[in-house]
């Protein structure tokens, strides 16, 4: 079957998708970010950790799917209830909540309450942009004042870990 030519001027992004046969559902592109160093904050505010990936998407249209993972989250805070809460962003303005990290693991031994652990997050953004777009992870230690949390952390002998925010531009 020979190759067709198609004359873009005057198609519209959809229009030239649809003539390239690409079905509702397909992936456009997949931009992922991996953060391997250590990286902390002791803040109460909610600020911007290092986890993030830009992304500019083909179409207006077009759907991104963000994947976040993050590894070695510990919480050295003794104060009772205090907490890691992570949240997503896009170009500084939130998204979502991701989690209240409290609920893992103790450390072994440790009279600090510490946890460590591994989180999953999947969020489907409609931006409606085909500008340049960056989602971020923002975090903060919550529910008291003293202690810090660690992301990529030292955990059961294995080193430091990895965590990485992946976008997926789904038309």
């Amino acid at each position: 079957m020979a190759l067709s030519v198609i004359d873009q001027t005057g198609l519209s992004q959809t229009q030239i998708a649809n003539a390239i046969n690409m079905p509702t559902g397909s992936i456009l592109q997949v931009v992922t970010t991996n953060l391997n160093t250590y990286i902390s904050t002791s803040s109460t505010s909610i600020t911007a950790s290092s986890l993030s990936a830009s992304i500019t998407p083909q179409f207006s249209t077009s759907k991104i799917l963000v994947l976040i993972t993050m590894n070695g989250i510990i919480n050295t805070s003794t104060t009772t209830g205090s907490c890691a809460e992570t949240y997503l962003y896009r170009a500084g303005s939130f998204l979502s909540y991701i989690d209240n990290v409290s609920g893992y693991i103790p450390s072994a031994g440790n009279t600090l309450q510490q946890y460590y652990g591994a989180l999953s997050y999947t969020y489907l953004d409609s931006p409606a942009s085909t500008s340049a777009l960056t989602y971020a992870v923002y975090w903060r230690l919550a529910g008291g004042s003293n202690g810090a949390i660690y992301l990529n952390n030292y955990v059961s002998g294995a080193g430091t870990t990895g965590s990485s925010i992946t976008l997926m531009e789904i038309r």
